[in-house]
């Protein structure tokens, strides 16, 4: 089983060569996206429309309309994939971590974590933050970007 966190989602949806080819040789029903990445993404697309409300100018309307439509994009691609829920459980462990681990990246303390428990692996493009919290952890977590070392930065 593996979880996809933002980058790759980003990479996937980019129609990246290597996660696409590597993504299909995996079965659909092994694929699974964090409720954490799903809540990034959406957060991302609501600040745009926060922000395009204020706008005063010209195109103001425009962007607004650009980034609603950027919002129900990114929902009804996330709808058809399968979403790993966060648990109570999950955040448990997550407050278990060293801070100094946690500085890391709160979000990806917590993707990390959540696959961990249910033994995952996380694949990300973002090796160079994540390979140390999952040594300390414990996870295991690949690039799919590169074509031969799944551990690359």
């Amino acid at each position: 089983m593996y979880s996809l966190d933002s980058d790759t989602i980003r990479a996937l949806y980019d129609s990246n060569p290597n996660v696409l080819k590597r993504l299909s040789s995996v079965p659909p029903q092994d694929i699974w996206v964090s409720a954490i990445v799903l809540t990034e993404a959406i957060a991302g697309r609501m600040s745009n429309i926060t922000a395009a409300y204020k706008d005063k100018s010209p195109n103001a309307a425009a962007k607004l309309a650009k980034y609603f439509d950027e919002l129900l994009d990114t929902v009804f691609k996330f709808q058809s994939l399968q979403i790993i829920p966060y648990t109570e459980d999950d955040e448990h462990e997550y407050r278990k971590l060293k801070p100094n681990v946690i500085r890391r990246g709160p979000s990806d303390c917590r993707i990390a974590v959540q696959a961990h428990r249910r033994g995952y692996v996380i694949v990300t493009l973002n090796v160079r933050d994540l390979i140390p919290i999952c040594d300390e952890i414990g996870a295991t977590c690949e690039n799919w970007s590169t074509p031969s070392n799944p551990r690359a930065i």
